[in-house]
């Protein structure tokens, strides 16, 4: 079945109406609904989400209006293999289908980063109900992301995502022994199985663990297993 596709939005036409909607928008909800509702942004919206990304490496829910476009429940990381994550991770736009948990529908969603010069502080989710040609030059994705950055920095929220951007660095700092625990964490093994494998106490388990915990800038075994295999420092096969 072929998909009805609206005609190309020219770049310029993107930036031009975001900048303007950023420049009179001072709050976080009021710009949502500003987006969701304008002339040619809003073009089939169903609902707009902005995200913001955290010291933890996960984005949390902003202001939303209309449909949301993440029902998973549990905090999103921007470790994990979805569109809103993708376009945190990567600093480009990021377009998606999925389909509403609730109705079954299909959402196509267009994810733009928010970014100061050193990293994404943010991302912007349309859900639309048709898709469209989107025709952004790499350009074009670099202008869109730095107003949205420049306006989130202008609210006083952009800090909180600093530390997520350490973690490249010191995930290559791992100890062979961390990685060793790493690895066997992933696959589900218990600190007791882990320190018994690797002939080890269980308490200097727990501490490997917390140092990985700590440089992988994750809360848990499950954010940790996801950013390794995002960084390519253990393989995701199997897994």
């Amino acid at each position: 079945m072929t998909k009805s596709i609206e005609r190309s939005i020219d770049g310029s036409d993107i930036m031009h109406n975001l900048a303007v909607l950023l420049a009179g928008t001072r709050t976080a909800s009021g710009y949502v609904r500003s987006i969701a509702t304008h002339s040619l942004l809003g073009t089939h919206a169903l609902g707009a989400e902005l995200f913001l990304v955290n010291q933890n490496a996960s984005l949390t829910s902003l202001a939303s209006f209309g449909k949301t476009a993440w029902q998973g429940g549990e905090p999103l990381s921007i470790w994990e293999q979805n569109p809103i994550s993708e376009a945190a991770r990567t600093s480009k736009v990021v377009k998606a289908v999925q389909s509403d948990p609730l109705s079954g529908e299909e959402l196509n969603l267009y994810c733009y980063p928010f970014s100061t010069p050193t990293h994404t502080v943010g991302v912007l989710v349309m859900i639309k109900s048709k898709p469209y040609d989107l025709d952004l030059e790499d350009q074009d994705q670099q202008t869109i992301s730095m107003f949205g950055g420049l306006w989130l920095e202008s609210l006083g929220l952009d800090a909180k995502s600093d530390q997520a951007n350490t973690a490249v660095t010191e995930s290559r700092e791992l100890t062979e022994r961390q990685l060793q625990v790493l690895k066997k964490m992933s696959h589900g093994k218990t600190n007791a199985q882990i320190a018994e494998e690797l002939i080890l106490s269980e308490s200097t388990i727990r501490q490997e663990t917390v140092k990985i915990y700590r440089k992988l800038s994750v809360a848990d075994r499950v954010q940790a297993t996801k950013r390794a295999i995002s960084l390519g420092i253990i393989d995701g096969a199997g897994i």
